[in-house]
């Protein structure tokens, strides 16, 4: 079980089966109770869902709109239904063996020590874009460190207060950006705060090879995951030493 009141994954009606599979026997290997977010695929995606929230690029139906709409559809239901904190996760999230335990210490540190739902905040738990907390800044049990950025959507908690400033700016100046780069903005306006959780607990299987990537085309296989576990060992256990 982890503390959290509700566990959303991203993904889609019909094909993905082996995500399906893949991400059910994560979350429920961990006793993790999930509901799959199904609408906002492209083939249900009309304009005037789009009118909604997005301008330029993002105005077209494409898989970076499509997958930003499901992530606000998240969103709608938190503010709705009123969810305090609430996971996200894409379907190809790979769970550290300690993630559970790791991530309930973040959540009880995110409730005493930042506002807990009540604040505008998102919590990052993936390791993306190979970006670690600097070792300088790291404590002994502290989990959660202040950052001016995300590491992707793919594994995030989102408190019900940050949801709603998210569709708030969204719905009055429209989002032109792809979600996760549409956070950054956010964060650096001042509209949300974002913390890393320390250590990353969650790794995308589109991004170290595992699965192909649906936004981008990349392909999984062995030269990807080699190269990706190069880098993952080059930026936090060499590089991240001296910073």
């Amino acid at each position: 079980m982890i503390d959290v009141d509700r566990v959303y994954v991203v993904h889609v009606k019909t094909g993905y089966q082996e995500r399906r599979e893949h991400i059910s026997r994560e979350l429920s290997g961990r006793g993790i109770q999930f509901r799959f977010m199904l609408d906002g695929d492209i083939p249900d995606i009309e304009p005037s869902h789009l009118d909604i929230y997005f301008e330029g690029p993002m105005h077209l139906v494409s898989p970076s709109s499509s997958c930003a709409l499901k992530h606000f559809l998240i969103y709608e239901e938190i503010v709705a239904q009123d969810i305090p904190l609430t996971l996200v996760l894409e379907d190809d999230a790979v769970l550290a063996p300690e993630f559970n335990a790791v991530f309930n210490e973040s959540m009880a540190e995110l409730r005493k020590l930042h506002g807990g739902p009540d604040k505008g905040t998102i919590v990052s738990y993936e390791n993306s874009t190979l970006r670690f907390v600097p070792q300088s800044r790291l404590c002994d049990k502290t989990r959660l460190y202040a950052a001016d950025r995300g590491r992707c959507a793919g594994a995030y908690v989102v408190t019900r207060a940050a949801a709603a400033a998210i569709l708030k700016e969204a719905k009055s100046k429209k989002c032109s950006l792809p979600v996760d780069l549409y956070h950054n903005e956010l964060i650096r306006q001042g509209l949300i705060q974002i913390f890393w959780c320390h250590p990353p607990i969650v790794e995308q299987g589109s991004h170290s090879g595992l699965f192909a990537s649906g936004i981008d085309g990349k392909k999984s296989g062995l030269l990807r995951k080699l190269s990706w576990g190069l880098q993952k060992f080059y930026k936090r256990a060499v590089l991240n030493l001296f910073r």
